[in-house]
């Protein structure tokens, strides 16, 4: 209700100061571009290093390491190993060392060939992949001991097929994914922003942060088992 004798000028004012106060109070993480680049990118590819975010991002290695440095300060990234981190709440911690695995290049990359290209042998994996023989041998060896692949003896080739592990995995964080959406939605809410929700599924979260005219949008793809299993260009 408008307060008796205070001009609309002045009550918009006051708004502004009680909204500013809170943020004082609480740093506004997401307004930030890089920060929610950077973010963004874990999302897709969880249990990343800072490297390798500067890298997809095209950012200083230093400015990666500052984001993630802020947000594991929140509590909003959680460690995984020595130097990478993960959305928290977005996977299990059952599925860190999974996705430790799927941070490395050659691995993720052999492995989104068997998937689009199953029953292949290493040459012929390593020929799609741009990479030799050896670093394929091992790829797969690591991937089938992680229970994400298998082997077939055909003779003197080895010819590797896809097992359900990682959509399995996929279908049983979907309601995970919603939880975490709403726990972000709740963080925002402290930091003293006005989230509008664009939309929300297990596999996308899209956020206007805040209720102004040109305020940031927060986007980010809370599927990251399906950065492998849809990928039509492995790197």
């Amino acid at each position: 209700m408008p307060r008796k004798g205070v001009g609309g000028a002045l009550q918009k004012a006051l708004a502004g100061e009680r909204e500013e106060t809170v943020k004082r109070g609480t740093e506004t993480l997401f307004l930030n571009e890089h920060r929610r680049a950077v973010f963004a990118q874990l999302c897709l590819r969880p249990c990343t290093t800072p490297g390798g975010v500067a890298r997809a991002l095209g950012i200083s290695p230093n400015a990666a390491a500052w984001h993630f440095q802020k947000l594991l300060e929140a509590d909003i990234l959680l460690r995984a190993g020595e130097d990478a981190a993960y959305p928290a709440g977005l996977i299990p911690g059952s599925d860190v060392g999974l996705f430790l695995l799927l941070a490395k290049d050659a691995i993720r990359s052999s492995l989104a060939v068997v998937l689009q290209e199953p029953g292949l042998s290493v040459e012929a994996i390593a020929e799609r992949v741009k990479a030799t023989r050896q670093t394929v041998s091992r790829a797969m060896a690591e991937l089938e001991r992680a229970g994400l692949a298998s082997v077939v003896r055909d003779g003197r080739s080895h010819r590797y097929f896809p097992t359900e592990l990682l959509p399995t995995r996929r279908d049983e964080n979907s309601k995970r994914a919603l939880a975490f959406s709403e726990a972000l939605l709740a963080r925002v809410k402290r930091e003293g922003i006005r989230p509008q929700v664009l939309r929300r599924t297990s596999h996308e979260f899209m956020v206007l942060l805040g209720d102004r005219p040109g305020a940031p949008v927060l986007e980010l793809r809370t599927d990251p088992y399906a950065t492998v299993l849809i990928s039509s260009n492995p790197d």
